[in-house]
């Protein structure tokens, strides 16, 4: 009996390997992921011209997700990780690529943060490993003002011990940063880091660069 029901098991799982490593069987559980997502009512996903498969990797032309307070639309989304990384608990993504990330918060209600010593953890089941990220646009709209990031790029590592950004690099209009930030999970919250900044001002017919070292800690 014991031998069947492991029998049963395996053929299950090759199942649903064949499923996930298909371009049509990956849309279906993507699209079921999706609709039961937004039957919660609490967040609304629209997904446009999904392609790859669960197994190895998908990118999306549009990905939409909006809630009362903030609509996040992603262009060309572009991903690729290793399922097999999960067997040994970590979450593997070797690429994610963004060509245009906007992000706008919504006025018609108040969103407050509170920030509770003790309560902070990693949000997910799993740790994760980011090896690169890379969004080539942001926009950030709020209270009528709009910031634009011109480009970012890091890796990040994602645990019960806190959030590792490596090699972080963001280019904004005039402006850049680059460094590494450990924000620590224990009692309370411990942040370090080095960022270097660069920024090129106009003063007349030519352009001044103030550059500086930032170092946090505590």
């Amino acid at each position: 009996a014991m031998v069947s029901v492991a029998l049963f098991f395996l053929l299950l799982l090759s199942i649903v390997s064949f499923v996930l490593s298909t371009e049509v069987g990956s849309q279906w559980a993507l699209a079921r992921a999706v609709a039961t997502l937004n039957a919660s009512g609490d967040l609304t996903i629209e997904v446009e011209n999904t392609k790859g498969t669960i197994y190895r990797g998908l990118s999306f032309d549009r990905l939409r997700l909006a809630n009362d307070s903030v609509v996040v639309v992603v262009r060309s989304l572009r991903t690729s990780w290793n399922p097999y990384s999960l067997l040994t608990g970590r979450l593997l993504l070797s690429d994610l690529w963004i060509s245009s990330l906007e992000i706008e918060v919504l006025e018609n209600e108040a969103v407050e943060s509170e920030l509770e010593y003790g309560g902070i953890s990693n949000p997910l089941p799993i740790d994760v490993t980011l090896s690169s990220l890379r969004i080539e646009r942001l926009e950030l709209a709020q209270q009528g003002e709009v910031t634009l990031v011109r480009s970012i790029s890091l890796g990040a590592e994602l645990d019960d011990a806190g959030l590792d950004i490596s090699s972080l690099e963001l280019i904004a209009q005039g402006a850049e940063v680059s460094g590494d930030v450990a924000i620590g999970f224990t009692d309370r919250l411990n942040l370090n880091g080095i960022l270097e900044w660069r920024y090129s001002l106009a003063n007349g017919n030519s352009i001044e660069e103030l550059i500086g070292r930032l170092e946090l800690t505590g």
